[in-house]
């Protein structure tokens, strides 16, 4: 067992600029909770052979499995939507910016991680990708939603709560966080869409119903999160997420 975890956090790749960039939270959060942060790259480049298939795009890579040798769990960090075409769905207006170098990557390494049961921590898009990367779909726009009366999209510091979410009971999340309802600080327009094929359970709703978090429990440590607890670490209930997290990753190996 190593002296600390190293935890991968995937990175964002700047398809105008061709450069890789992490907001600096997610490395922070990491480092204070006792984890070595490394980052992980989505190879860049077009397809070699590629006629528009979603499955074709995804086995059009492998996850080099030295990856698995180093890391001990797995960050999914925030960023773009995913493209509709992963979760079977065409692209709505309301769908934001895509990002195939991210997508074709992370999904292959969330379906990796699931298969070898590599502690993973979603946050905002990485919730989706863990969702997708199960067979989960995503909605577009929470506009899409009947009866949304939340507000999702945060019109304050990244760090200040804006709405509740209640956290199910004798889910994973309640037992790690100790509270049957929290205060988090989310900043989305599209939210993981619940359907009774998902191999997941949600467990976090906001006020009006939308996902907030899922987990499967099946799995030593496999948690997606909507808001940002990287930003909220002085929040003990949230640094909880992360410290269960690191804690879970030390014992992998």
């Amino acid at each position: 067992m190593r002296a600390k975890p190293v935890i991968g956090i995937t990175t964002d790749y700047d398809m105008q600029e061709n450069r890789y960039y992490l907001r600096e939270e997610y490395e922070k959060a990491v480092v204070e909770c006792g984890g070595i942060p490394v980052g992980i790259f989505a190879p860049a480049g077009r397809p070699v052979q590629w006629s528009g298939g979603a499955e074709q795009l995804l086995e059009d890579y492998t996850v080099d499995n030295t990856l698995w040798e180093v890391l001990d769990g797995i960050l999914f960090s925030g960023g773009e939507d995913i493209d509709p075409m992963f979760y079977r769905e065409k692209t709505r207006q309301e769908n934001g910016e895509i990002n195939p170098i991210r997508d074709r990557y992370e999904l292959n390494l969330a379906r990796e991680a699931m298969a070898r049961d590599i502690p993973c921590l979603g946050i905002c898009r990485g919730i989706q990708v863990m969702a997708v990367a199960c067979g989960g779909g995503i909605w577009q726009d929470l506009a899409m939603l009947d009866g949304l009366r939340v507000q999702h999209k945060g019109k304050a510091p990244n760090w200040y709560p804006i709405h509740s979410v209640r956290v199910e009971e004798g889910s994973r999340l309640a037992e790690i966080l100790g509270e049957s309802q929290i205060r988090v600080n989310s900043s989305h327009h599209q939210a993981v869409r619940e359907s009774r094929e998902d191999r997941y359970r949600v467990s976090g709703r906001a006020e009006d119903l939308a996902v907030e978090a899922i987990e499967m429990c099946d799995l030593r440590f496999w948690i997606g999160v909507q808001w940002h607890p990287e930003r909220m670490l002085h929040d003990p209930i949230q640094r909880r997420l992360f410290q269960v997290f690191i804690d879970t990753c030390s014992t992998t190996r």
